[in-house]
């Protein structure tokens, strides 16, 4: 059987099915190239990593960003993000210090199909790792123009460890903590940076300090004395408004300098707060001003403090006269009579609100909740609207009679007060 298939398969055939095997590869190829054709693309700026060496040795120059370019499918190639391409250094030979050119290596997915890196290689300086432990020393602030002294200064660690390479860590003199006083004037607790400097004092930037950050509290003694503030304002607000109050935060101030000056100096004032033509209250932070020769502020450090003026329109006085009292809190089956039964209010208010106010906005009313029958004189309630004021009722009291209703059942009884 085999034999007659063998006679049957000639060398005619064969050459036809490699032909057509080649022929179906290619259209294949071309087929799927016009669907998804290949493309670049070319990530920049990737920073090159550095594997971990052993615990002696460091990499101690900076490395350039390297060029990653690849190449495949547009479907593989479009969706590959920038956090899918790295770079990285093959220390693998790397047993020594010393100065090596380290070939780069691109990371890209796997259906990426070809992937190059430039440059190809980088020069890196490797070097001896060392570690010292220093005594912290305290550098405190130096400004003799300064009122306040720095007392004590506590850290929260006395000693701390710089390690890096082994010629910079042998360059290091000392670990100081500089202590910035900032703007307190009180006793206070804040984190410093140490810094390892040479003996000329100059930072060492190529060793790190640990720990990094240093809790210290910083106690400090303030001179001076404290007098209070005086807020001035400029200029004059709109036509038909006035200065109803003026604030300042803070009310007092610590001021330093000459003995006898200060034991003169009873307050000090602020820049005016210019208020010229404004109708709405006004906010700002101002200097102070005014400071006699060699006084200083001393807190708030910045000098500067926060000035209110509250500005309102002016009110009039107005008078309404006849105006009807309501009872409220009347009980059940009982009736009331008030003599007068109308009187007359005086109120402030703005122009503009007066013009708009109409029948009920003022209320009067005498609170009978609770009463029994009898004779009381009471002083009626007055309601007014919000940026009215009551000023005063004539007359200032009047007589309640609480008597029983005529028909049983048939007594007002109106809602109490709300």
């Amino acid at each position: 059987m085999f034999d007659q298939l063998r006679e049957r398969i000639t060398r005619e055939h064969v050459v036809w099915f490699v032909v057509s095997f080649v022929l179906a590869t290619m259209l294949w190829g071309w087929v799927t190239d016009r669907q998804d054709p290949i493309q670049t693309r070319r990530f920049a700026d990737i920073s090159v990593e550095v594997p971990p060496l052993s615990n002696t040795l460091q990499v101690v120059n900076e490395l350039q960003p390297a060029l990653v370019e690849i190449t495949g499918p547009r479907s593989v190639v479009e969706e590959v993000t920038r956090g899918e391409v790295a770079a990285s250094l093959d220390m693998s030979e790397i047993t020594a210090p010393g100065t090596y050119s380290v070939p780069v290596e691109a990371t890209v997915p796997e259906d990426v199909r070809d992937a190059s890196v430039e440059p190809r290689e980088l020069q890196v300086q490797v070097e001896a790792t060392a570690s010292r432990t220093f005594p912290l020393t305290i550098e405190r602030p130096t400004d003799t123009t300064d009122p306040r002294n720095v007392s004590t200064i506590t850290p929260d660690v006395s000693v701390v460890t710089v390690s890096g390479p082994a010629p910079a860590v042998g360059r290091v003199d000392r670990v100081v903590l500089p202590i910035d006083l900032a703007q307190n004037a009180a006793d206070f607790t804040a984190s410093f940076e140490p810094l390892a400097v040479d003996a000329q004092r100059q930072p060492i930037s190529d060793v790190e300090v640990l720990p990094q950050s240093v809790s210290a509290f910083v106690q400090v003694e303030t001179r001076g004395k404290t007098v209070s503030v005086v807020p001035q304002t400029g200029g004059s607000p709109a036509e038909g408004h006035s200065v109803i109050q003026r604030t300042v935060v803070p009310q007092a101030v610590v001021v330093d300098g000459p003995p006898d000056i200060l034991n003169d100096l009873l307050f000090v004032e602020t820049a005016p707060v210019d208020i010229s033509g404004t109708t709405e209250s006004v906010m700002e932070r101002v200097e102070l001003r005014g400071l006699p020769t060699g006084v200083t502020v001393v807190d708030p450090a910045a000098g500067t403090v926060d000035v209110t003026v509250v500005i309102q329109e002016i009110g009039v006085e107005q008078e309404l006269t006849d105006q009807p009292i309501a009872p409220v809190g009347l009980g059940a089956g009982l009736t009331a009579r008030i003599e007068p039964e109308n009187v007359t209010v005086v109120i402030d208010a703005p122009r503009d609100m007066l013009r708009t106010m109409g029948a009920g906005d003022v209320q009067i009313r005498v609170d009978l909740t609770g009463s029994g029958p009898g004779s009381y004189e009471i002083a009626p309630d007055v309601l007014v609207p919000q940026g009215v004021t009551w000023i005063g009722t004539t007359p200032e009291t009047v007589l309640v009679v609480i008597g029983p209703s005529a028909t049983p059942g048939s007594g007002t009884a109106t809602p109490g007060p709300p």
